[in-house]
């Protein structure tokens, strides 16, 4: 069937694989072969979409998800003395009593759940991490072995600053003290895990929200740093001249290990995506 374009150009239909547009009269196929070699204009939407990659969430990980479930069966396992730890959390957070109360009770059950709620925190911490350091280069296959290093990593560095603290105290003050620093440095540790419960699973299930929570949950790291800056401040100022030595502390142990952290995170990701 031919159609009047102009007196010069005449067009006829011309079925392709592609779809059906038109040919001129003059190049018309006259055969099947001719038909299929035919140079037209396809229509677009005879083509479909381009396939794009599935975007890699961690929150779909199995063994992200794992990990999570067995770190909330840790703590539920002990939930009934949570309570208990939440109250004495609080307490030595702030508290300078250098006498145990009588009715003070510290069972194996108590120092489980302090086990579980740490673990938790490392969770969270590593989580976030990989919120803030992963891209999209990173493949699904990967995923499970960056965020478990970055909680082996999170472990790691609470393990040091247990060890650093528990010099400090033998160095310069007494045993008590150093009992009242370490308490107050996992009090802050529990309660810290507690506030990052949140901003982690919106890193973990909302990836674009990942800078935004990771900024949420260092000014949380802040705030529980402070308070307990505060307490060791309380343990060893004696002096003019003892403030010298709690600059540097604040120098040596508050400042540049967050920095060598946050340094070892990034080379942590940046060779394993290789």
């Amino acid at each position: 069937m031919y159609h009047d374009i102009n007196e010069s150009n005449l067009f006829i239909p011309c079925n392709t694989m592609q779809g059906i547009s038109l040919c001129r009269e003059e190049n018309a196929p006259s055969s099947i072969k001719e038909l299929e070699l035919c140079t037209t204009i396809s229509d677009p939407y005879t083509n479909g979409l381009v396939a794009e990659t599935r975007p890699t969430q961690p929150g779909q990980n199995s063994g992200v998800l794992t990990i999570l479930v067995l770190a909330f069966l840790f703590v539920a396992f002990s939930f009934k003395h949570y309570s208990r730890l939440f109250k004495h959390s609080t307490q030595d957070l702030w508290s300078m009593r250098r006498r145990e109360n009588a009715f003070d009770e510290h069972t194996s059950n108590e120092t489980r759940t302090l086990i579980a709620m740490l673990i938790q925190l490392w969770v969270y911490e590593g989580v976030l991490l990989f919120g803030k350091l992963s891209t999209n280069t990173i493949t699904e296959d990967k995923i499970f072995t960056i965020v478990i290093s970055l909680i082996g990593l999170s472990a790691i560095f609470y393990i040091l600053q247990l060890l650093i603290y528990n010099i400090i105290g033998y160095v310069f003050s007494d045993k008590v003290g150093t009992s009242l620093l370490i308490k107050g440095f996992n009090a802050s540790q529990v309660l810290l895990g507690i506030t990052l419960l949140v901003p982690a699973f919106i890193s973990l299930f909302y990836p674009a929200h990942s800078g935004t929570m990771f900024g949420i949950a260092v000014l949380l790291y802040f705030i529980a740093r402070v308070i307990f800056i505060c307490k060791g401040f309380r343990i060893f100022y004696h002096n003019f001249g003892s403030l010298f030595y709690f600059i540097l502390y604040l120098c040596t142990l508050e400042i540049i290990p967050v920095i060598l952290v946050y340094s070892g995170a990034t080379s942590v990701v940046g060779y394993l995506v290789k």
